[in-house]
């Protein structure tokens, strides 16, 4: 597959998975043995717990999206913005009616035109601030400092 190609499916599963959050597009676009390492979950989802979490993600904000901000197919990755407003439960929490965005990135792995692996990083820290969830400022962990 060519970069171009590579970029056409990353830009075909975030339209039709994760923004139209279609189970039938997620089977199409992705290989049996699809992977989704998704923040603050521990191990690895197959397909079915993917789409749940795309489910989740779009219970908890209805209005949720992907906005794609750069594409970069040389190493299959892609920068992502996401939106949404905080109407449902999330992580446990309840909801708090506040719109959100959050910036991140998404590193996908392609192999025969389909999606074999999905690694999505966002801020968290400021999902939680601007949901009203956390105040305040993290202070960095030094490797090595007794702090």
């Amino acid at each position: 597959m060519t970069p171009e190609d590579n970029k056409n499916i990353v830009g075909r599963f975030i339209d039709q998975v994760i923004n139209g959050q279609s189970e039938q597009a997620l089977e199409h676009l992705t290989t049996r043995d699809y992977v989704l390492y998704f923040p603050g979950v521990p191990g690895a989802l197959d397909r079915s717990q993917s789409h749940s979490i795309v489910t989740q993600l779009h219970n908890a904000f209805p209005d949720f999206r992907v906005a794609v901000q750069a594409m970069v197919a040389d190493n299959d990755w892609v920068a992502v913005t996401v939106t949404g407003t905080n109407k449902g439960p999330y992580m446990g929490m309840q909801p708090t009616g506040k719109r959100v965005r959050v910036p991140g990135a998404v590193f996908y792995h392609l192999r025969d035109g389909k999606i074999v692996e999905d690694r999505p990083v966002y801020d968290q820290l400021t999902l939680l601030r601007q949901m009203g969830l956390a105040t305040g400022t993290a202070e960095p962990v030094i490797a090595g400092s007794n702090r």
